[in-house]
């Protein structure tokens, strides 16, 4: 199959997919700075240094994901709502109203089964853990709501990119 005369370049796509991953990127970014201890710091290395070294990779694999995706999704008939709407200008909220209602239920429900899963089996993963994993180190507030960007935006989309956008793609 091959790609529509309206769909969006190669770089529109390519571009829309990379930019919609940075945010979350920059996320993970500050959440080393902001929780990461000083005694955690390789010596000859600043905390700076190293939150933006930590991005590095994850940058690379959302560039590879969203070459690999840009190419391969006309080919292969995929589209996102977001990128198509680069190209042809359409409504993203006309398309989404009909979804967003069962993506949302299907979330709601995703979640509080984790986190039932989650406080039902923590009795039995606790006790193969070593201390030091299961809270010899207790989180703050501030690391608390650090992380939430990143499970949002990395964990939400910057993830979903490099898995959906690249490898499935």
């Amino acid at each position: 199959m091959s790609p529509a005369a309206n769909d969006p370049s190669f770089g529109k796509r390519f571009g829309v997919a990379l930019l919609l991953g940075l945010p979350g990127i920059v996320a993970l970014v500050g959440y080393i700075y902001v929780t990461t201890p000083a005694t955690a710091v390789p010596a000859g290395l600043s905390l700076p240094i190293l939150a933006l070294v930590s991005a590095v990779s994850p940058l690379l694999l959302l560039g590879v994901a969203c070459l690999l995706g840009a190419y391969a999704a006309p080919r292969v008939g995929l589209q996102s709502y977001v990128i198509d709407r680069t190209g042809s200008g359409s409504e993203i909220w006309h398309h989404l109203r009909n979804e967003v209602g069962l993506a949302v239920g299907i979330g709601i429900i995703g979640g509080v089964l984790i986190v039932v899963l989650d406080a039902v089996m923590m009795p039995f993963v606790a006790q193969d853990l070593p201390q030091s994993v299961i809270g010899a180190t207790r989180p703050t507030v501030l690391d608390v709501f650090a992380y939430v960007p990143v499970r949002f935006l990395y964990g939400g989309l910057t993830e979903e990119l490099m898995l959906r956008f690249g490898l499935i793609r």
